[in-house]
């Protein structure tokens, strides 16, 4: 039943999930909008256990509290596209800057997809 389940937890999976320019944006969008509402919520919600956002008073959950958490999981996929771009990994430095991060998002991948490749 479960005897593939090994392969979510390796690298290989995680850095194929991560590389490709579409996963990369989608994954770009999620660490730097989607994640700090969510993690914000949980913060509120579960730890502080209110209800509401303005209900909690003396604590202040701001979008760059989670930059600790942003910043090395940002690294990690920008390193996986420039990998996957077939680029030096340490460009990772300098794609991480926005307006050259950009440039990940068209540049060419150097691994081909093709969905008859994957094996079942």
């Amino acid at each position: 039943m479960f005897k593939n389940s090994g392969k979510i937890f390796s690298s290989t999976y995680l850095r194929e999930i991560t590389s490709d320019r579409v996963a990369y944006i989608f994954w770009t969008f999620f660490i730097w909008l989607i994640f700090p509402l969510l993690a914000g919520f949980v913060v509120i919600r579960f730890i502080l256990n209110t209800e509401a956002w303005d209900n909690v008073t003396g604590y202040s959950v701001e979008i760059f509290s989670f930059w600790y958490i942003q910043i090395p999981l940002f690294l990690y996929i920008t390193r996986n596209r420039v990998l996957d771009a077939g680029l030096n990994p340490f460009l990772t430095f300098v794609f991480v800057l926005p307006p050259l991060n950009i440039v990940l998002w068209f540049w060419p991948s150097k691994k081909k997809y093709n969905v008859s490749d994957q094996k079942t």
